[in-house]
């Protein structure tokens, strides 16, 4: 008895042509899943620092990587075959949990449009899979492991809150979260403890952004974390910074190594002592009228900087340096509205006891976030509108 042979599906046999052609092996359900991780002979181009950690919302995929994305799919297609991404987990002893590279397709552009989407939705699945291994967090090595792999001219992403709990720059040490972020860097930089980030261009993303346990930080604490880490990266070399402002507020996964919890000082006080710096916003007792150098509310402005104006008194020889910003709106001018909010400030610290001569006024313009340049947006609108009061001794 002859057996009817079964002619294969020719709907099956197209789709295999098609995945073959753009060098994906098809998965056995309907519902593809990146293969694994390899993690040897990371390549230049891309790297990324993250990874789902304790205390730290799970990375979220900035679309400013959507763009660095797209320029080395390009690159390779245009014949920069050692180009790709490496992905370092952003824990206690960071290491490369996943490289991947992208094999341009032969065959008709559809092939190659699900190719790059393909490359693309892997990715950012490996950002969100990545999780730590070592228990607390080594944000700085982290970044100097991804700045190795992309290379001079690559670019480096950190998807992190930033909250480091290892040395040289453990934020459990006290007064570290309150410190003045020029004097950390300089002390990183004798320690020689920052990371060779030259030529690259890097993304900050998730800094300032915790998850429970881990204690929230208020806007003025986030505005000087991500200043502190936009300095590290500019002092490191970095052609370029860019800082995602976007929120992150999800929780951190289950099962994870442990971090330590970074103590935060209450919003409701402030933490006054040597080379501290004091980041007062716009929404809250020492606000101003707006486009105005009244304050909204004179008498709570005044409790506010008596609090300095009495350590000012009690610490003689200490100066205080007060400089003023405002949202990327008019004219970005250092002699403006933001040098006489400033001159306000020491006007009600003069009239609360300080010495003229002890507290100096700056201007800054337009504040520093996300970058001195960049377009007003309502989450850097807040932290731009400011005066910061740094304490010297």
């Amino acid at each position: 008895m002859t057996r009817t042979q079964r002619r294969p599906d020719l709907r099956i046999v197209l789709v295999s042509v098609l995945l073959g052609a753009v060098g994906i092996v098809p998965a056995a359900c309907s519902s593809e899943e990146p293969q694994a991780c390899p993690t040897e002979n990371p390549p230049r181009g891309l790297a990324i620092a993250a990874s789902d950690r304790s205390n730290s919302p799970r990375p979220s995929w900035p679309t400013e990587l959507e763009e660095e994305l797209s320029k080395l799919l390009s690159d390779v297609e245009s014949g920069r075959s050692d180009l790709g991404v490496t992905l370092v987990r952003a824990d206690g002893v960071p290491t490369i949990g996943c490289v991947r590279f992208y094999k341009p397709p032969k065959g008709t552009e559809q092939a190659k449009t699900y190719a790059r989407e393909r490359f693309r939705e892997t990715v950012r699945h490996d950002v969100r899979e990545l999780r730590a291994i070592e228990p607390e967090a080594n944000t700085l090595a982290a970044l100097g492991k991804a700045g190795a792999a992309a290379g001079p001219d690559g670019t480096v992403a950190l998807i992190d809150s930033g909250l480091q709990t290892a040395l040289p720059l453990d934020f459990r040490s006290d007064g570290l979260l309150d410190g003045d972020p020029d004097r950390i860097v300089s002390e990183l930089v004798r320690m020689r403890a920052l990371p060779d980030l030259s030529g690259r261009k890097v993304i900050l993303a998730n800094i300032g952004y915790t998850a429970p346990p881990q204690a929230a930080l208020d806007e003025g604490q986030r505005g000087r974390l991500i200043e502190l880490w936009q300095r590290i990266a500019e002092k490191s070399g970095a052609r370029e910074v860019v800082t995602v402002m976007a929120p992150n507020t999800t929780a951190s996964g289950t099962e994870l190594p442990m971090v330590s919890q970074v103590p935060v000082p209450s919003s409701e006080g402030v933490s006054l002592g040597c080379d501290v710096t004091l980041p007062y916003q716009d929404k809250g007792d020492t606000g101003f009228v707006e486009g105005e150098t009244a304050f909204r509310d004179e008498n709570a402005a005044r409790a506010a900087l008596k609090k300095v104006a009495d350590w000012l008194v009690g610490n003689p020889g200490t100066t205080a340096t007060v400089t003023g910003s405002v949202a990327h709106y008019g004219d970005d001018d250092p002699n403006g509205l933001s040098l006489a909010r400033a001159e306000q400030v020491r006007r009600v610290l003069r009239e609360s006891g300080v010495e003229q001569n002890r507290v100096r006024t700056a201007g800054e313009g337009w504040g520093p976030f996300p970058s001195k340049t960049a377009a007003p947006d309502p989450v850097s609108d807040a932290l731009n509108r400011r005066f910061v009061v740094a304490l010297k001794c």
